[in-house]
């Protein structure tokens, strides 16, 4: 008869190791989490802060996609005054790149900006 043979301590140590790491990622993870006050009615509602937030956040992205819009029009008229034309077409495919790029981390930050407001309130939440 063939007994089963105990595993070893290498890998004793391995499985503790691992379940040490869960649950140290476990902690960190959780005391991030910000304690809420649970109202016995619901949550309290501001919508007019709410709709302020998000007119700011609104006229933020035009001002900035207005700037952006400026800077590539400059930017390009740049690239047009350059002699050679293989430097040109450089130019424009790196400026479309630029602005392209430009554009959509102003929308990324609309996006932050808006995913924000849904936490504006009187501050006893947080």
């Amino acid at each position: 008869m063939h007994l089963a043979s105990r595993p070893s301590v290498l890998r004793r140590i391995a499985t503790r190791l691992a379940l040490a790491a869960v649950v140290l990622a476990s902690a960190i993870v959780l005391t991030q989490c910000q304690l809420v006050q649970d109202n016995l009615m619901g949550v309290k509602v501001e919508p007019e802060k709410n709709r302020s937030c998000l007119r700011d956040c609104r006229e933020t992205l035009e001002d900035a996609m207005e700037a952006e819009d400026q800077l590539h029009d400059h930017n390009q008229e740049a690239c047009e005054e350059l002699d050679d034309h293989d430097a040109r077409r450089t130019c424009r495919a790196e400026e479309r790149e630029r602005h392209r790029n430009a554009a959509q981390g102003i929308r990324d930050a609309f996006r932050a900006c808006v995913n924000d407001c849904h936490h504006q309130g009187g501050g006893r939440g947080r």
